[in-house]
């Protein structure tokens, strides 16, 4: 069993709980053994999940949806602090989502005159409006946006939220220290697959991508370092339930970014981001995580249940 760690006091309790020796046939790939004999190898007590939001039915929480469909997300503020004061890590996950998005909003006027195609404009213009619709209502402090963002991150990582966790950790893949050690960049790989959480799926897929590039050997058996990888895990996002067409809060994110005019999360790395053999390549890698992740969580969502009801996991 690897030793704790300041991510791990948060993490493996309450997720690698959820744990199976599902995978610990001859024939499954070395990812899912791997993920299956360190979670079963893990003394957990049954506890915690039942507060986690989303662990215990593998479904979004209600606060997600309202969030990825509101035209206007100040009328879900009042609500989600009020949670967020109750201790739900989704809620303040959300919070600092919101005040991320709504921050600082792109003046169209400022970037009409921007040399890029029309049609990338068009997107542009069109992103927009979607921030200033979307954010109306909301403070235009840019410095208290950002204290707010920092602040609900914050609580959300104690609270318990995986993909705020992940999220504040990432920096540290980049840092010479090493702050994100390669035994915790591991168990967020680990935690993010026994959990149905597609936020955690995107948030993961910065840190799997080519900024990890220098550990493609030190994550094994894990594969990292590469575009290719990046794409998967975010499609692997969207397959879990985070919307990605063209109105999705992460396409329209990603647009003020500057990678605009596409319809869809896929057609944005197929058309804008990879080369067709990539993408050919990051569409089976993706079927292979999701594959993975319901080897390695149950499928049936029995062991969730259990675990959430408080009752023993059994480990072979």
């Amino acid at each position: 069993m690897r030793a704790s760690s300041r991510w791990n006091t948060f993490l493996l309790a309450p997720v690698l709980a959820l744990a199976t020796t599902a995978c610990t046939d001859s024939t499954a790939p070395s990812e899912a053994g791997h993920a299956a004999r360190t979670a079963s190898a893990t003394v957990i007590p049954a506890t915690g999940v039942a507060n986690s939001g989303m662990a215990a039915t593998g479904n979004a929480p209600a606060a997600y949806q309202k969030y990825y469909t509101a035209r206007n997300v100040q009328p879900l503020m009042a609500d989600l602090e009020f949670l967020s004061r109750s201790g739900d890590a989704n809620a303040s996950f959300l919070l600092s989502r919101i005040h991320d998005d709504c921050a600082v909003i792109p003046d169209w006027g400022s970037l009409a005159g921007l040399d890029i195609a029309q049609e990338k404009k068009v997107a542009l213009q069109r992103s927009t409006a979607w921030f200033k619709a979307r954010c109306e209502g909301m403070p235009e402090d840019v410095v208290s946006g950002f204290r707010n963002l920092k602040r609900y991150r914050e609580l959300a990582v104690n609270q318990g939220s995986l993909a705020a966790q992940i999220e504040q950790a990432a920096p540290g893949l980049h840092l010479a220290d090493q702050d994100l050690s390669v035994e915790d960049h591991k168990t967020f790989v680990e935690a993010v697959l026994m959990q149905d959480d597609g936020e955690a799926y995107m948030a993961l897929a910065a840190t799997m991508g080519e900024a990890a590039s220098h550990r493609i050997e030190a994550l094994k058996p894990y594969k990292a370092g590469t575009a290719v990888e990046e794409a998967a895990w975010m499609l692997a996002g969207c397959r879990k339930g985070v919307p990605c067409g063209a109105d999705s809060p992460i396409l329209q994110r990603m647009c003020r970014a500057g990678v605009c005019g596409y319809n869809s999360l896929e057609e944005l790395y197929s058309h804008g981001m990879l080369a067709p053999e990539q993408m050919q390549q990051a569409r089976a890698r993706m079927e292979e995580i999701i594959a993975l992740s319901k080897s390695v969580s149950g499928d049936d969502g029995s062991i969730a249940g259990d675990v959430a009801a408080g009752r023993p996991v059994s480990r072979n």
